[in-house]
């Protein structure tokens, strides 16, 4: 069975964009220069379709969710290792 289609009005997609923002500006640039920004908006977009509205919930959501999906593939390269740790880290905060 399909999901139903969520739909935002103007004022909740501005919210949409600052808090993708947000979470965008916190990565470390090592990451920003490895993933899309889709894959956070994704993770922002699954929260506000549930209800969310709060713009820190939702960066805060995004982060927790990327760094728990990165832990999860065990990066290749050590040094990665502080990155996803200070993520995890900004998530929280």
């Amino acid at each position: 069975m399909a999901k139903a289609a969520a739909h935002f009005d103007a004022q909740t997609i501005a919210l949409l964009k600052v808090a993708l923002d947000e979470a965008w500006d916190r990565l470390p640039p090592k990451l920003q220069a490895t993933m899309l920004k889709t894959t956070l908006a994704e993770r922002i977009l699954k929260c506000a379709a549930e209800g969310e509205r709060n713009r820190e919930r939702l960066r805060e959501a995004a982060l927790r969710d990327l760094a728990g999906l990165l832990c999860k593939h065990q990066l290749a390269h050590s040094d990665w290792f502080s990155d996803v740790t200070g993520l995890t880290a900004l998530a929280g905060s």
